[in-house]
């Protein structure tokens, strides 16, 4: 009777590729129970790290009308790691996820391989997965992944959505009864203050008057920016020039231009048609130039240019606002956007303005970018559909 040969060595491939797909389903049947977007993409990270047997991973998905990536990475190691990468609108998101991620830790040069996650009913991917040093997975094995990878994103970046909305709901219910409740006693000290100035002589009580009367009507208009936020007006739009409202805007602020001493400069490139509300376009305008006024030094320069793009497939309008002054930390390019957000840098993007152009604009189906922080002074370019959607 011989005795059972015991076989060392690597595994057969049968067993292998049966370990593997165990390992597969393992990962995503936990990824199946996680709808918070950062926790999925983590997942995600480490999961393909693991399964292809990769130096180092990163996952990405680019978040709803903005012009930010949030990437996940994994390595080997287990070191995980999450953050933003700012994008421009029309950019390859691979080539930029490359020049941001550092590999000059992994040794030698390892050329990345890029897998773009491509959901079943979006035509558009959702995100893109690049390894560094991947073993291949079996071609079935390979393709359910991807497509489980991509349809758990998408419900992930639904979930996202529904959380903003219902932020944004209970915003505008708690403006509407702060509206009815501030705004009387708002309109009393208003009042009452009126009534104290037309009395009074004296130079200086009457400047603190008015500074009593002119910080009462900032918190009505603060409350009012709140619900414009929250529950902004249908837009009723219109086949617009860009160009023609954009002088028409420029000409509003040219007081304020020479008070600042700031030189406007730009190219309006003529026939750059908009689908917008000529009113909401006007409001995106005023607020952008009112932002590179506020953060520009003086004597600075401010341009203005429009123009018009291409984009899969979609024509789009471009108008950016370039000045001078500061640009933004991380930090700062992340929340640029939010209102009440208290970190900003003096000077830019104070208040409900950008708040209000980032609402506008995406109701149109529009994008707005922001410069990189590694660009000089600050740009920031708004991406306005052409025709009705």
């Amino acid at each position: 009777m011989s005795a059972t040969r015991r076989v060392d060595g690597p595994r057969p491939p049968e067993t292998a590729d049966v370990s593997l797909l165990a390992d597969a389903l393992s990962a995503l049947s936990k990824a199946s129970g996680l709808i918070e977007r950062d926790e999925l993409l983590s997942h995600l990270a480490r999961s393909w790290c693991t399964l292809t047997r990769s130096r180092r991973s990163v996952v990405s998905v680019r978040c709803d009308s903005q012009s930010i990536c949030r990437l996940a990475t994994a390595d080997r190691d287990g070191s995980s790691a999450i953050e933003n990468l700012p994008v421009s609108h029309d950019s390859d998101v691979f080539d930029q996820v490359i020049h941001h991620t550092k590999v000059s830790d992994l040794g030698t040069r390892i050329e990345p391989k890029r897998v773009v996650l491509q959901p079943s009913q979006i035509p558009p991917p959702i995100g893109d997965v690049v390894l560094w040093g991947a073993t291949p997975l079996p071609e079935e094995l390979h393709e359910h992944v991807c497509h489980s990878s991509a349809e758990l994103l998408v419900r992930a970046m639904a979930n996202d959505r529904l959380l903003r909305e219902a932020k944004l709901e209970s915003l505008g219910e708690f403006a509407a009864g702060a509206g009815h409740e501030i705004n009387n006693p708002i309109a009393a000290i208003s009042g009452r203050a009126q009534l104290l100035l037309r009395d009074e002589s004296d130079p200086q009580r009457r400047q603190h008057i008015l500074a009593i009367g002119a910080q009462a009507l900032r918190v009505r208009d603060m409350i009012g920016d709140t619900m414009l936020f929250a529950r902004p007006p249908e837009p009723v739009p219109q086949q617009l020039d860009l160009s023609v409202v954009v002088e028409r805007v420029l000409k509003r602020f040219s007081d304020e231009f020479q008070s600042a001493q700031l030189i406007v400069e730009g190219r309006r490139t003529p026939d750059v048609t908009v689908w917008a509300d000529e009113t909401q376009l006007s409001v995106v305008i005023s607020e952008l130039l009112r932002n590179s006024i506020h953060a520009s030094p003086d004597g600075g320069r401010v341009q203005v240019d429009t123009t018009s793009q291409s984009t899969n497939d979609r024509q789009f309008a471009l108008l950016t606002v370039r000045d001078e002054g500061p640009g933004l930390t991380d930090e700062s390019r992340e929340h640029l956007f939010d209102p009440f957000y208290s970190a900003r840098q003096a000077g830019r993007g104070l208040g409900f303005g950008l708040s209000k152009c980032w609402r506008i604009v995406t109701n149109h189906g529009g994008q707005i970018d922001v410069s990189p922080a590694s660009d000089p002074g600050f740009a920031i370019t708004v991406h306005w559909p052409t025709s009705q959607l």
